[in-house]
């Protein structure tokens, strides 16, 4: 028999005549295991679907009832009940001693620390048989560039073995051997395929998705969804029809600041929400330092290039950060300001005034000499900061400014795995994803409209 520390017996749940079922906010996400004595609550113990397909854990326990063990049963009786094949995430306040005891013993482990707080994740040790695909499922990676080439590095990283490649583009496989390359791509060739990475210009997106769709395949297309909005429609009927799951590339929700931002405002931490701006700005010619940039599809108005576009992720981030409410109206002020040999806008300031009331901007640019992606957050109760740079955030108010939130060490590469690994998961558990085609085109029609 478990002992708490001390001598403590836990005692089982049915010894204390107490009733436990999971009965609060039941849903299809959100779940609350009560405890009851007598038609009364004496606890708790929450989970809540977060923005990143995790479940955040709160456990509560009337005084009455606290120094009995019964935090560890309601704990690890609701993970067994609900049978959770996520991660699960928990804060707790550093001088919690009894909470942070609690999570240790229960096999959560750190994974961060602040001044005020310790963060806790839950790794299900079902995931790998109830979650992850097999590594032989077949894969195929559609177009080999940069961004290509990373999810297929990516892949093999993972374990996946079983990858093929299509590109057209001869020169596109230098310096790559043993791969299994194909030389053209139609739906009898895709309907091998259980999977498919899209990562083409932008212009031949919706062809190919359309294709692999057809095929069957779940569908991975790298930002921006299109260059226009020809044929999504379809692309969308063709997906529902076979039940497929489909994502949108949007790796910067990955970031652990952006994540904590993201919760920080849910938890309605600033209070009233004033703005909301988010700036990046990187001079064309250093992106792809190997590649000439005025063959890149950046350049060309025909494959969907521009900064608005190739820049959709700050796009996506305002409408995710405020919760996708509607945008009352919109503005884009853009131009090719630049010497840059290019058919596109270089710059653009776009505002937006939502139904909610918050103003929110976006500026970007092909032209800053060194790399700018910050957001800034203003609010009743104080601002917050964040930069790409540093990796921290920032709380700036009257009495001055401090870190909230901070990653001692980032690989940039991580948002991207993390990226597919969320996207497998929901494919193997047949759960739409946070950023699935029909909600990527919602933000696409406000950057394509320009108005």
């Amino acid at each position: 028999m478990r002992r708490q520390s001390g001598s403590q017996e836990e005692i089982p749940l049915e010894k204390h005549n107490l009733w436990f079922e999971n009965q609060y906010f039941k849903g299809r996400d959100n779940h609350c295991f009560v405890l009851q004595k007598d038609g009364l609550v004496v606890g708790y113990c929450r989970f809540d679907s977060d923005h990143n397909n995790q479940h955040v854990v709160s456990i509560a326990l009337d005084p009455d009832y606290q120094g009995k063990g019964l935090g560890y049963l309601l704990l690890n009786g609701s993970l067994k009940k609900l049978r959770i094949k996520t991660d699960v995430l928990a804060t707790v306040r550093r001088g919690n001693k009894p909470s942070l005891k609690l999570f240790s013993r229960s096999n959560f482990e750190i994974y961060n620390k602040d001044k005020k707080n310790i963060f806790f994740r839950y790794r299900n040790t079902n995931m790998k048989t109830n979650i992850n695909l097999s590594k032989k499922t077949p894969i195929i990676v559609i177009g080999f560039g940069s961004i290509g080439k990373r999810h297929y590095n990516n892949l093999l990283k993972l374990g996946y073995k079983n990858l093929a490649v299509f590109d057209p583009l001869e020169n596109a496989f230098l310096g790559y051997k043993g791969i299994n390359r194909l030389k053209k791509l139609d739906e009898k060739i895709a309907g091998d395929f259980e999977i498919a990475i899209i990562c083409s210009p932008n212009n031949l997106h919706i062809k190919q998705a359309l294709i692999c769709a057809r095929a069957g395949c779940h569908i991975f297309v790298e930002k921006p969804l299109s260059h226009n909005l020809n044929n999504i429609a379809r692309l969308i009927e063709e997906c529902e029809k076979e039940k497929l799951i489909t994502m949108v590339g949007c790796n910067m929700r990955f970031h652990p600041c952006l994540q904590f931002i993201k919760n920080y405002l849910d938890k309605k931490r600033l209070r009233k929400i004033y703005s909301i701006q988010h700036e990046f700005g990187y001079y064309l010619p250093y992106w792809r330092p190997n590649q000439d940039y005025t063959k890149n599809y950046a350049a060309q108005k025909s494959t969907g290039g521009g900064i608005i576009l190739d820049d959709i992720h700050e796009f996506d981030l305002l409408f995710w950060l405020n919760n996708f409410e509607k945008a009352l109206k919109s503005r884009f002020v853009f131009n090719k300001v630049s010497d840059l040999k290019i058919e596109t806008e270089d710059i653009c300031f776009a505002s937006f005034e939502f139904k909610n009331g918050i103003i929110g901007l976006v500026r970007c640019d092909y032209l800053q000499r060194k790399r700018e992606r910050n957001c800034k957050i203003v609010g009743e109760k104080g601002n917050l900061l964040w930069n790409l740079d540093n990796n921290k955030v920032v709380l700036e108010t009257k009495n001055g400014s401090k870190t909230i939130f901070s990653i001692k060490k980032l690989e940039f590469n991580d948002l991207y795995i993390d990226e597919i690994r969320y996207f497998f998961r929901c494919v193997a558990s047949k759960k739409e994803t946070f950023n699935g085609i029909s909600a990527a085109r919602d933000i696409l029609l406000y950057c394509l409209k320009r108005k």
